[in-house]
C-alpha cells in the first residue's frame, strides 16, 4: 500500500482533505447558523461579544453602539437548539470572557469580516 492510499485509510474511511473540510463545516457552523436566525449582516456579527448571548432569556442581543434615530438594540429570539450548540463553542473556544468575540472564523481566530466572505465563498464551493 503506498503512503497516499494508507493515509486515506488510515484513522477512519476518508481522507486528509476531508478531514480538513469537516474542520471548517465545525469552525462555520455556529457563525453560519447564528447569520441565519438573527439575519444579521457582516459587520454585525463579527462585533457579537460573548456577553450578547442571554441564555437564560433564550435571546442574542446586538447593540451596534451608535446612538441615532435608525441603530437600535436589537434582540432575537433563539431557539434552545442553538443555544446549546453555542454553549459547546464557547468551551471548546475556550471563550470565557464577556468581552471575547463570539463567533470565530475559518482557522479559530475571532471573525472579521473578511474571513466572513471567505466562509461564504467555501459555502458555495
Amino acid at each position: 500500500m503506498d503512503l497516499k492510499t494508507e493515509r486515506r485509510w488510515s484513522g477512519g474511511c476518508y481522507d486528509r482533505k476531508e478531514a480538513i473540510q469537516s474542520i471548517y463545516y465545525l469552525q462555520i457552523l455556529y457563525t453560519v447558523r447564528v447569520m441565519l436566525i438573527t439575519g444579521l449582516r457582516n459587520v454585525a456579527l463579527t462585533k457579537l461579544k460573548v456577553k450578547d448571548v442571554s441564555f437564560e432569556e433564550q435571546v442574542i442581543h446586538y447593540d451596534a453602539g451608535i446612538f441615532n434615530s435608525k441603530n437600535k438594540i436589537q434582540i432575537f429570539p433563539t431557539p434552545s437548539k442553538l443555544l446549546s450548540l453555542l454553549k459547546e463553542h464557547l468551551k471548546s473556544n475556550q471563550l470565557q470572557q464577556p468581552e471575547d468575540t463570539l463567533l470565530v472564523g475559518l482557522k479559530g481566530y475571532p471573525l472579521r469580516a473578511k474571513q466572513f466572505n471567505r466562509i461564504t465563498d467555501k459555502i458555495c464551493d
